[in-house]
């Protein structure tokens, strides 16, 4: 009776010990959080505006509170698009500069954990943003149009100086024409008066 009574309080310790010992075996598989499993392209590669980044965890996501930026060699932090589907998060990378770049996201876990992490790539030199500067051709100042204002003023000129000239030579001729018709109308008159004197002569 007495070995049994004092192996009870050895099956209650033993007992007790097993069961703090699972506790502490399953408490890190309880405690652990949604991981980045996997990246497309690979961390290093080299990437251009438009193209897809996909990351992938280890549980599903939340459909809100994702972010993402893309930063270049200037420093200037760009938003990138970003859409959490199940498992992956997939970020379209914006317009880029050539260089080094860094993609930096934000991801809510399905328990509400938030997820944040940055990725390095390599943008060449195809992937560098439209420049606003403009080209010379658009930057040189036009050309003036030839003056064509004078031309049409000599020209009407022209034909004043004509009409004052034809004036002077038809005034020029009438002169020289009443000349001639005075001369005539003399001459007719005098013959007129000689043989007027004649005939009276003769009488």
């Amino acid at each position: 009776m007495t070995t049994a009574l004092s192996t009870r309080p050895v099956l209650a310790l033993a007992t007790l010990g097993a069961a703090l010992l699972a506790l502490v075996a399953g408490a890190p598989a309880a405690s652990a959080h949604t991981q980045l499993v996997g990246v497309d392209p690979q961390e290093g590669s080299t990437v251009e505006a438009g193209q897809a980044v996909t990351l992938t965890f280890s549980e599903d996501l939340l459909e809100i509170g994702a972010e993402a930026t893309v930063t270049g060699p200037s420093g200037v932090a760009i938003g990138a698009e970003i859409v959490p589907s199940g498992a992956t998060a997939v970020i379209t990378l914006p317009d880029l500069e050539g260089g080094q770049v860094t993609v930096a996201w934000r991801i809510v876990a399905s328990d509400g954990h938030p997820i944040d992490g940055s990725l390095a790539y390599l943008a060449d030199a195809a992937a560098i943003a439209p420049s606003a500067t403009p080209s010379p051709a658009t930057s040189e100042a036009p050309t003036p149009a030839p003056a064509t204002s004078a031309a049409p003023t000599q020209e009407a000129a022209q034909p004043a100086a004509d009409t004052e000239d034809g004036d002077a030579n038809s005034g020029t001729n009438v002169a020289v024409w009443i000349a001639i018709g005075a001369a005539i109308f003399a001459a007719t008159g005098g013959g007129a008066a000689a043989a007027s004197a004649k005939k009276k002569q003769r009488n």
